[in-house]
């Protein structure tokens, strides 16, 4: 999920980085606003019990929550990691990816070029791990969501129905 961002002539300094222990509830909290702004639409992301500590941490390394700062502000959040075993697709010999997931940016903050500066940041690691291609999995089918992930760069590949949702792929050759 990638909550709407449409970038403006303001960017605003971040510090993105993986998320302390402490930091865990920021980072859900991040997640909830997103799910609340989508709550009742027929864009629905994910459930709320989805994006509980203890959820995530069952499912992903506390280095893979990458949270952005403003200042002492939690204002985005994503998971950034090397594997999704879930996807029912395979790589082109040679490939390599990171995969983006749950990348949010908080309501307060929404149409300043936040995302884009995730996704920069994800690329940044993308090419230092030697990967070739970034990932985004979501629920979304909304067309603002797409808009913005076309502005980002990504390129719909497929959707396709886990044990869960129905989700899309999209992808980002670097």
């Amino acid at each position: 999920m990638i909550a709407a961002d449409t970038q403006t002539s303001a960017k605003i300094s971040l510090e993105i980085r993986p998320t302390h222990s402490l930091e865990l509830y920021q980072f859900c909290e991040v997640l909830m606003n997103a799910a609340d702004r989508f709550e009742g639409k027929d864009d629905v992301q994910w459930e709320c019990d989805q994006i509980t500590p203890h959820h995530l941490l069952a499912r992903h390394r506390l280095d893979e929550l990458i949270l952005a700062f403003s200042g002492k502000i939690a204002v985005a959040a994503m998971i950034l990691k090397e594997q999704n075993p879930s996807l029912p697709y395979n790589f082109d010999d040679g490939d390599k990816a990171l995969y983006i997931e749950k990348l949010s940016v908080h309501s307060d903050y929404a149409s300043t070029g936040i995302s884009q500066q995730m996704v920069d940041y994800a690329m940044l690691k993308a090419q230092r791990s030697g990967a070739n291609l970034l990932h985004l999995v979501c629920n979304g089918r909304g067309k603002s969501l797409c808009s913005t992930l076309n502005r980002l760069g990504f390129v719909a590949v497929e959707h396709f129905k886990s044990s869960e949702a129905s989700h899309r792929y999209f992808r980002l050759s670097l």
